[in-house]
């Protein structure tokens, strides 16, 4: 391959001496040859497939950072399903167990009326599920006070005593006393009267 020396030499250009290095100089800085052309191109289409190959690595990585990141969100999922099914079988267990602990506390009992057991049951079981830690009779002493045992249990009912008309002089009327006024009441009426006015259920408790 012929340089531009000689290109212009046939051309009939001749370049004086003291112009050849400049001239070389200032070619070389702007012109190049096909060969270092076809180089150069040679080498961008290196440098475009690099890139492309970069990116799609980081597509494929970008992909696979999606799918790492549904996968943790999917597990975050689970386990909160996991969570809720373990509360609901530790509630399922704890309920039943504070039935059947209730069912043998009440074994030797008899409660007036199924309606008043039912709702004993379900305040008792109510108060066990908030805090579990209480024992039973802390619950009871809560839920039945002990001046509301005769209208929740029979066997806790004072046997009136009976006494023979005949040839007795009938005492005078008494006025009703509030112990009776508060037994006749029902439950439900008692513990709303002792929790809106705690003074005149007392009242009406020690009026003997």
């Amino acid at each position: 391959m012929q340089n531009y020396e000689q290109i212009l030499a046939e051309c009939g250009v001749v370049i004086p001496e003291d112009k050849k290095e400049p001239l070389r100089k200032a070619w070389n800085q702007n012109y190049k040859t096909i060969a270092d052309y076809n180089k150069q191109v040679e080498k961008t289409k290196r440098h475009q497939s690099e890139i492309e190959e970069a990116k799609r690595t980081l597509e494929q990585k970008q992909a696979e950072l999606k799918e790492a990141v549904s996968l943790k969100e999917q597990a975050e999922t689970l386990k909160q399903q996991l969570k809720e099914v373990e509360d609901a079988r530790t509630k399922l267990i704890n309920e039943q167990t504070n039935k059947e602990n209730l069912r043998k506390f009440f074994s030797g009992k008899k409660f007036v009326n199924s309606i008043t057991k039912d709702e004993v049951n379900r305040q008792m079981l109510k108060a066990l599920e908030e805090d579990n830690t209480r024992s039973i009779e802390e619950v009871l002493d809560e839920v039945v006070p002990p001046e509301l045992r005769e209208s929740v249990f029979v066997s806790d009912r004072k046997i009136p005593t009976f006494t023979t008309k005949f040839n007795q002089k009938q005492p005078p009327e008494q006025k009703e006393k509030g112990i009776d006024k508060l037994n006749s009441m029902s439950l439900a009426e008692k513990m709303l009267l002792r929790q809106n006015d705690i003074g005149q259920y007392n009242k009406l408790a020690n009026d003997k």
